[in-house]
């Protein structure tokens, strides 16, 4: 293992969901997933680098200092961390992996993608 991240350095998430009328229901591991749509994402290790840039752009500047602003942080973990994904629209084709679609996600896939990031990244992000 290098002390080195590069672009290689991924890992993927997979939701497991149904379409619940106008909601979405995010399945646990008990669920019955082979009757779910599913939706992966690939997102990229962070190097020093771009964890300075997420946390500087989740800061908030006041009179008193600068703070994190943790819900500027938890969007940005998707936005900047999201590399690939299998996402496809109702053609079959494949649907953009960009800023502008990453936030028309529904809430609930968002917040499933975003506590998997917290998870498996901790507090790096934070401690440096």
């Amino acid at each position: 293992m290098s002390i080195f991240v590069n672009n290689k350095d991924t890992f993927a998430e997979t939701v497991y969901y149904k379409e619940d009328g106008d909601k979405v229901v995010i399945l646990n591991d008990q669920d019955k997933k082979e009757e779910a749509k599913k939706t992966t994402i690939t997102f990229r290790y962070p190097d020093f680098s771009m964890s300075q840039q997420i946390t500087a752009s989740s800061v908030d500047q006041s009179e008193s200092g600068p703070t994190v602003n943790f819900f500027k942080l938890r969007n940005n973990l998707i936005y900047f961390l999201a590399y690939k994904w299998d996402v496809l629209d109702e053609k079959g084709k494949e649907i953009e992996l960009n800023n502008a679609n990453i936030g028309k996600l529904r809430p609930e896939i968002a917040a499933f993608f975003i506590a998997k990031l917290q998870e498996r990244l901790g507090g790096t992000l934070l401690a440096v």
